[in-house]
């Protein structure tokens, strides 16, 4: 799964790097993205364009906050949340 992620250099990147995610940075990558993690910015100001989406279903989001690493990880490969979104 390709995972975006507000910032690359944290532990959680390793986390899902170890889990065999490819993770990318929000900011940088253009390319389509299965799904995205976000703990600050806002729903709105996701740096988003049509290059990111791989079809018209949507791009999966998670919200972090209170999260453990490993929460994270499960609501990703489950495509599952309470704070889930799909943009």
């Amino acid at each position: 799964m390709v995972i975006a992620i507000e910032d690359k250099d944290t532990d959680l990147t390793e986390f899902l790097e170890n889990k065999g995610h490819a993770v990318v940075s929000l900011y940088d990558y253009h390319r389509p993205v299965d799904a995205v993690v976000i703990s600050r910015t806002h729903l709105y100001d996701l740096p988003l364009t049509a290059e990111n989406f791989t079809d018209s279903s949507g791009v999966f989001v998670v919200y972090t906050e209170g999260l453990t690493n490993e929460e994270i990880a499960s609501r990703l490969e489950q495509k599952s949340s309470d704070g889930l979104s799909l943009f």
